[in-house]
């Protein structure tokens, strides 16, 4: 690791990390006071800056809240991830509906694994989609269906369903999950389609029974 001084601002071209801290003196005061300098030193502090891939579109067909815009429009794709806290602005939230993207390359890519990053909070309504689409396009126009990724986390209240109902104080607390599904396929992807299914209304057992869910994501996955 090299340390720099700098005077001016500076400018990155890639993804970096980038530690700082400022350094300050302080010299006399008037003739009188005692010789010397005193140098003062900030704490180091730290931030990440990822550069977008520009060759990636995307075309995102639901709307996010607001309040919880993240980055804005390009938010799936700037390589961002957010933490088990929703509140952090890098999450986008829907709600009461699907999430439904479209993704194309400027350069068609050999893919191995299609996916979306998503976080679930249920004391604050968050849920896990019930189900994600992944559909792939090998010439831009048209689209083939990936196996739906069934993502175990609809926690119904349904007896008769053999799935659990937790009472509403032990049920898992803020968690951030992959779910992607592998391409299996050599052929070159020019255009990838995800839809996530909005969870729907809040489970019996819910204090927020019978009302509407939110859905967040914060990155489409292309690996």
């Amino acid at each position: 690791t090299k340390t720099f001084t700098y005077k001016t601002p500076f400018t990155i071209n890639a993804t970096s990390a980038i530690e700082a801290r400022q350094v300050s003196s302080i010299g006399p005061r008037d003739i009188n006071t005692m010789p010397g300098i005193s140098v003062n030193y900030s704490p180091w502090v730290k931030a990440n800056y990822i550069k977008r891939d520009k060759s990636v579109t995307l075309n995102l067909k639901s709307t996010y809240a607001n309040q919880y815009a993240a980055s804005g429009p390009n938010t799936l794709i700037d390589g961002v991830f957010g933490t088990k806290e929703f509140r952090t602005g890098d999450w986008q939230g829907f709600d009461n509906q699907d999430l439904i993207s479209e993704i194309t390359f400027e350069k068609p890519r050999l893919l191995s694994e299609i996916g979306i990053s998503c976080l679930q909070d249920m004391k604050s309504w968050i849920f896990f989609p019930s189900s994600i689409l992944i559909e792939v396009s090998y010439d831009g126009v048209t689209f083939e269906k990936l196996p739906l990724i069934e993502t175990n986390s609809t926690i119904t209240s349904n007896a008769s369903s053999n799935q659990y109902i937790p009472s509403f104080s032990s049920y898992v607390g803020p968690m951030n999950k992959e779910f992607f599904v592998k391409t299996n396929s050599a052929k070159l992807v020019s255009a990838i389609r995800v839809t996530a299914r909005n969870f729907g209304k809040c489970p019996d057992w819910h204090l927020g029974a019978g009302n509407t869910t939110w859905l967040f994501a914060d990155e489409l996955i292309f690996r």
